[in-house]
């Protein structure tokens, strides 16, 4: 799954880097409005992708992943108006972003942390970057702000666990 993980991402840059401005007119004939076309396509599967692998425990997987959607994600900063579909993919991976700063069960937080769980925070300070670039976005910013209201909604003092209650509790410091 690493492999596939590697190749989504990297390919996804390219396609990422390849993809011009619509005003801009590019002299060269491989930006044509076919290979525009064609490349928008691969794009949009390999989001798809990339969402789906994003959902991961697995460092090494997932990593990759936030390396392609983070770009992805802040191409969109100063559009007024989203397009088709992509708030949607936006708040997708919100989603999957609130689910993974959770600690897994097996960080101990209150002992002295081991790699794996280094190699963690240091994934999760990613998904933190994901969270603040998603907020700048402003055409979503007002489901992002409800959902993450509804988070907060959900906890129960005696029965969510810290490890779930503290995700909401790190979300509001970080857009602080």
């Amino acid at each position: 799954m690493q492999a596939v993980s590697n190749s989504v991402c990297h390919i996804g840059k390219w396609c990422l880097s390849l993809q011009q401005p619509k005003d801009v007119v590019v002299q060269d004939p491989f930006f044509n409005p076919e290979s525009r076309q064609f490349f928008n396509q691969v794009t949009e599967f390999l989001l798809e992708k990339a969402i789906q692998i994003l959902d991961t425990d697995c460092l090494s997987v997932g990593w990759p992943m936030i390396d392609f959607l983070t770009p992805w994600i802040q191409s969109h900063y100063k559009m007024e108006e989203l397009p088709p579909g992509v708030g949607e993919k936006i708040l997708q991976i919100f989603d999957i972003v609130l689910k993974r700063m959770a600690y897994p069960e097996w960080c101990e937080i209150e002992v002295d942390p081991d790699d794996a769980q280094l190699d963690y925070s240091k994934y999760r300070d990613l998904f933190t970057v994901m969270l603040k670039n998603i907020g700048l976005i402003k055409p979503i910013r007002p489901q992002f702000l409800h959902r993450i209201s509804q988070e907060i909604e959900q906890i129960q003092v005696p029965l969510t666990p810290v490890r779930r209650a503290e995700v909401s509790l790190l979300t509001i410091t970080e857009l602080h």
